[in-house]
This record gives C-alpha cells, sequence and structure tokens, in this order.
C-alpha cells in the first residue's frame, strides 16, 4: 500500500509512501487497518486472492515478485505479543467463537469445548488427533517475520503491547498521516478469559514452543502484570 504523507497524496492510491503490513493473526492487526483505511483495502496484499490473509514475509516475496514487485524497495513492518499472553488469546477467541464463524475453526471450537486451558497446550504437541497441522496457533510468530535464514527480514517489528506508541513512531518515522486513535482499548487485556490461567506446566509449553520468539523479542512470562497472568 502507499501510505499518504500530505493532503496531495492522499488523493491517489498509488501515491505516497510504499509499505507492507504483515499481519501476524491475534497481535492487533485490526488497529493497523484502521489507521491505514482505505490504502490497506487496495494494498496488493489484499486485493491478490494468493496473497490475502496471514501471509509470512516470505509469501510476501514471492507474491510481490509474481507483479513484478521487490518487496525489500516497500517499508515492512508486522506484529509481536508476549507469546503465553498470545496463547491464551487463541483459547479463549476460538472457544468463545460460536460455530467457528469469525475465526474459520469450527474443529477447534468444538473441542475446545470440552478440554482445558492446560488441555489446548498440551494438545499444541499432538494436533494430528483433529488432522489440522497447519493452524496459525501452531507457529511461531516470528514466522511471520523472518527470512530462510531465521533473521527478521522486516524494517520495523511493532508490539501489541504498546501498539498505539510504535504506531505514532512508525508514523512519525516516515512522515505519514494515519488515523490513530488514542483510545485504543489494550487487545491483551480484552481478548482473554480471566479464568484461563497457567500452571508450570504451562507455562513451560510456551517456553520450549516459543524459543526464538523469546530470543528474538525478550519476553518473559514474568515481564506480565500480575493482574493479566496468574500461576494457578
Amino acid at each position: 500500500m502507499y501510505a499518504p504523507r500530505n493532503l496531495t497524496e492522499r488523493f491517489s492510491k498509488t501515491a505516497g509512501c510504499p509499505m507492507v503490513f504483515v499481519h501476524t493473526p491475534k497481535c492487533g492487526g485490526k488497529y493497523v487497518s484502521q489507521a491505514f483505511g482505505r490504502r490497506f483495502d487496495a494494498c496488493v496484499t489484499m486485493t491478490d486472492p494468493q496473497m490475502r490473509g496471514h501471509q509470512t514475509w516470505r509469501n510476501y516475496r514471492v507474491g510481490f515478485s509474481r507483479h513484478g514487485l521487490d518487496i525489500r524497495e516497500f517499508c515492512t513492518f508486522g506484529l509481536v505479543r508476549n507469546p503465553w499472553r498470545w496463547h491464551q488469546s487463541w483459547y479463549s477467541y476460538v472457544k468463545k467463537d460460536k460455530g467457528g464463524r469469525h475465526s474459520g475453526m469450527p474443529v477447534e471450537h468444538a473441542l475446545f469445548q470440552n478440554i482445558t486451558f492446560l488441555d489446548y497446550l498440551r494438545w499444541l504437541d499432538n494436533p494430528g488427533i483433529t488432522g489440522l497441522q497447519n493452524r496459525y496457533y501452531l507457529r511461531q510468530m516470528s514466522d511471520w517475520l523472518v527470512g530462510g535464514d531465521g533473521h527478521i527480514c522486516v524494517d520495523h517489528v511493532l508490539r501489541c503491547e504498546t501498539l498505539v506508541s510504535d504506531m505514532a513512531t512508525l508514523s512519525d518515522t516516515y512522515g505519514l498521516r494515519l488515523s490513530l486513535s488514542r483510545k485504543r482499548v489494550n487487545q491483551s487485556h480484552s481478548d482473554v478469559n480471566p479464568d484461563v490461567r497457567y500452571c508450570a506446566e504451562g507455562i513451560e509449553i510456551v517456553r520450549r514452543r516459543h524459543a526464538r520468539d523469546i530470543e528474538l523479542f525478550g519476553y518473559t512470562f514474568e515481564g506480565q502484570a500480575a493482574n493479566e497472568m496468574a500461576v494457578g
């Protein structure tokens, strides 16, 4: 997409700063899309059916090349989130999504009605029991942002926990004219069932599964506020 930097650029969808949003799910992407408005919907990542959805940077690189574009000529940015909170969010979201209508995960919705959060974390190591081995929640968040060598390829990594200020910094850095709300409800507070809590085993499952995320982004379980996450 081409993000406008002045009033003149706002009148043309092909004028502005060339940018690509690599959308890691359950990290606050709705706030980002609202900030860019119609420019977001006009991006090739949205208009090309093969690039819609939560594609990785590597997928976009291939998709852009089909259009004669080089993704490295665009400003790229993506999102991350504390991995312990990320899984609380996935479990809570899919479990309350009746019939899986919004998530597109009806099998998981039905399954989660009958398993605890700890069972869900254990199930991550054996998702084959449902035949669903390619789901987003089975990945590390860094999978969206790295190249084949495991190094981060996007120009900017924004965090769900500080998304309002991170988006403001991104806007200031490139002189963008975005619709940034200062009243965003912090997604990490609003989309998790307060009864979904961690025990020692669950903490270690996430620590093991997200080793690269933790190394790259410095997240810790202990870094969460006491009223957000509790050992139980």
